[in-house]
């Protein structure tokens, strides 16, 4: 479990940030599994985009994972302040199904931190702004 106690601000203010990156990594992912989801089954037995760019909802959705990977490497390190832990859980995170559920519980963790330090977190993360 995390302390819940931080006094270096820096510290509070890249968690807010990762975490603010994240979320827009998950909701990037759903809307692209959605959009996967809709091409494949959409009843007409040709793709939304095209036959060229068929796949494109594929790739875009593993580079958006590749993005995910990175942000739940620096939000756990920052959060669990451990290497060894943000390492294992970024590994997971590449796992299909699995993935999701890690980075909304590193998300939940990095929420409840940053209200136990006082900051207030929203939809979107915690503003920036709080940190100045």
């Amino acid at each position: 479990m995390a302390n819940l106690e931080i006094s270096n601000k820096t510290r509070l203010k890249r968690i807010a940030s990762n975490q603010r990156k994240m979320l827009v990594c998950i909701l990037l992912m759903i809307l692209l599994t959605i959009v996967g989801a809709y091409d494949r089954y959409n009843g007409t037995g040709t793709p939304m985009f095209g036959e060229s760019l068929e796949l494109l909802p594929v790739y875009t959705y593993y580079l958006i994972n590749i993005f995910a990977f990175i942000f739940v490497f620096l939000l756990v390190a920052n959060v669990y302040d451990s290497v060894l832990i943000a390492v294992l859980l970024a590994i997971l995170s590449i796992v299909p199904c699995v993935g999701i559920l890690i980075l909304l519980g590193a998300n939940q963790q990095a929420t409840r931190l940053l209200r136990g330090n006082g900051i207030k977190v929203g939809f979107w993360g915690a503003k920036l702004d709080q940190f100045n």
